[in-house]
């Protein structure tokens, strides 16, 4: 999951800011492309799905995936923050091109490793307590991918150059981290490939008719867009509202102190999930999450540390 973290994190915090600070591309068109290279996550997601449950080989039918992809993932994000040193840095194309390229690395590792926990551990308690390692190692990830990678950028040189020796050493780590999981699960329980198949429209069917899944995929898509839009807001705040000079210094302050309040809280959220149940839970914490994002309102240059 660090690995995972590293990518979803650095470059949500990151991209917009890059297209238009060091590429130079418009907000305008950098926010028409980003949509663009999205609606391929529309496709891309359900048919490594299928095609996850579907493969069979020696080493299962979800390992191979969180290989290949913790290597598309890793030379995606580097190429990505290497584009400005490149011919293509003024093709709108090539900048979609890339950016599919680094969701279709994160949708080939991550859906067969959100599919995996369900099959290697059967206990309902024992998956919320190994769930609990994977929130610490977002947490991880999230330091390091949004609140560090705009210092690190900084530090390693000026401008284009600085990011791309960024994204390098990122990428590596991206690699490395993801793969682990490949490795890592050699010995453990898997599910073998079911000889049923199922209709596609009959699978669509039965999901729409499943509301509490429907329910659930609702409230991830709007959870997700709030975490990806205050994440690629983060900079630009401290930058242009804040008026800072040194954003990445203040953004790795904010994502610290973000990254404290995370673990810190895990074992109380523990006892509120033994409590309350997870479905309250998840509405509490969402709430939470929502109201002080909603004090980013009140954020103006006067504003001290």
């Amino acid at each position: 999951m660090l690995g995972a973290a590293l990518l979803l994190n650095g470059f949500a915090a990151l991209q917009a800011f890059y297209l238009t600070s060091v590429v130079g591309i418009s907000a305008v068109t950098v926010t028409t492309l980003l949509f663009i290279a999205k609606l391929w996550d529309w496709v891309s997601y359900p048919l490594v799905g299928v095609i996850s449950d579907r493969t069979g080989s020696r080493w299962g039918r979800r390992r191979p995936y969180l290989l290949f992809g913790a290597v598309v993932s890793g030379l995606s994000f580097a190429t990505f923050f290497s584009l400005e040193l490149t011919p293509f840095a003024d093709s709108v194309i090539a900048v979609v091109a890339v950016l599919a390229l680094v969701g279709t690395g994160y949708t080939l590792f991550n859906v067969p490793y959100m599919a995996m926990p369900s099959e290697l551990v059967s206990d309902y308690q024992e998956r919320t307590r190994m769930f609990q390692y994977r929130v610490l190692l977002i947490a991880i990830g999230t330091l390091i991918g949004a609140g560090a990678s705009q210092r690190l950028a900084e530090l390693m040189g000026d401008g284009a150059e600085g990011y791309s020796r960024m994204g390098m050493v990122l990428g590596c780590a991206i690699t490395v981290f993801t793969a682990w999981a490949f490795f890592g699960t050699t010995k453990g329980n898997a599910t073998e490939r079911s000889a049923a198949r199922t209709p596609l429209a009959d699978q669509v069917r039965l999901g729409l008719q499943n509301k509490p899944f429907i329910a659930l995929l609702a409230t991830k898509a709007t959870q997700l867009f709030g975490l990806f839009t205050t994440a690629a807001m983060g900079i630009f705040i401290i930058k242009y509202v804040l008026g800072k000079e040194n954003p990445g210094t203040w953004l790795l302050w904010f994502t610290g102190v973000s990254f404290l309040a995370q673990v810190t809280s895990m074992p109380a959220w523990s006892l509120i999930v033994k409590r309350i149940e997870k479905q309250k839970t998840y509405m509490l914490a969402t709430a939470s999450f929502s109201i002080v994002s909603l004090s980013r309102l009140l954020e103006s240059p006067a504003e001290e540390f």
